[in-house]
């Protein structure tokens, strides 16, 4: 099914945060193309007035994000922003393929660059496209990116649990990219299937690839099973799971205090400092 992708004005675009390391979220569309399995963010489809089953299949973008963001970082209430954390993005990707044309998020970074308000800024996504702004997220004094990537071997292909994501290649050399240009990034590994996650060789060749790259810190993070997706998905992930545990009996095992053991000795810190299980 083809992604539908339409225009929307809205009223607001800096809100605030319930996430544990953030303060305030921007996002600067509305749904994603990508059609992730585990969906945790399918509950957004209603703003939308869409089935959330639907959720995958369309975006709205909000073009004017930008215009938004400028007023807000010049307006009497900009002090607010001063010393925050701002992520882009918590219910969507603010690089999937129609940033492209529509270039929202490289806007909204532009407008940051801009101002002398002194914020962390927090990129996190799934997609290569954010290569393109290495330029500008190195002029952002504290800024770091983080991409999701998944620990699956070259043989079984990402679109088992991200049926339009992009190659996990493509996803480490633009971390590699990043860190050339001396922004600070790290990856989000996850969400974890407990076939993957207890997999040493798997874990060890990622963690390792991950420090090649650049990456300085990893953030892990089980399936949550209790989202709305599990509801609408429950029977994709058991399939998923079962295929490939098949396949992986024989591995060793490993707790969650292996893991970051085993991330301490690649050199990487452990965002949260623990393994976020739900």
């Amino acid at each position: 099914m083809k992604v539908q992708v339409n225009e929307v004005a809205v009223k607001s675009i800096i809100t605030p945060s319930n996430l544990p390391d953030a303060d305030y979220v921007i996002n600067p569309y509305l749904g994603c193309s990508f059609g992730c399995k585990y969906r945790y963010a399918s509950f957004m489809a209603r703003f939308a007035s869409i089935e959330e089953s639907s959720w995958g299949n369309f975006v709205y973008a909000k073009v004017n994000a930008p215009e938004l963001i400028k007023k807000e970082l010049s307006g009497r209430k900009k002090d607010k922003y001063i010393g925050k954390r701002i992520l882009l993005s918590s219910v969507t990707d603010p690089y999937q393929p129609c940033e492209n044309r529509y270039q929202l998020t490289k806007s909204i970074l532009q407008e940051f660059t801009s101002t002398e308000i002194d914020s962390n800024i927090e990129v996190l996504t799934r997609s290569p496209i954010v290569a393109r702004d290495r330029d500008i997220l190195s002029q952002l004094p504290n800024c770091e990116v983080g991409m999701t990537v998944h620990y699956i071997e070259e043989d079984e292909p990402i679109s088992m649990i991200e049926p339009r994501g992009y190659p996990m290649r493509k996803r480490l050399k633009a971390l590699a990219q990043l860190a050339d240009s001396g922004i600070r990034t790290y990856a989000f590994i996850g969400p974890l299937f407990p076939y993957m996650f207890y997999e040493e060789d798997r874990m060890s060749r990622l963690l390792h690839e991950l420090r090649e790259v650049g990456v300085q810190e990893v953030f892990l993070e089980k399936i949550n099973r209790k989202a709305g997706m599990a509801r609408i998905h429950q029977a994709d992930i058991a399939t998923f799971e079962k295929d490939n545990l098949a396949k992986t009996q024989t591995a060793d095992k490993m707790t969650d205090s292996q893991v970051m053991q085993m991330a301490e000795e690649y050199g990487l810190s452990l965002r949260l400092g623990s393994v976020i299980e739900h």
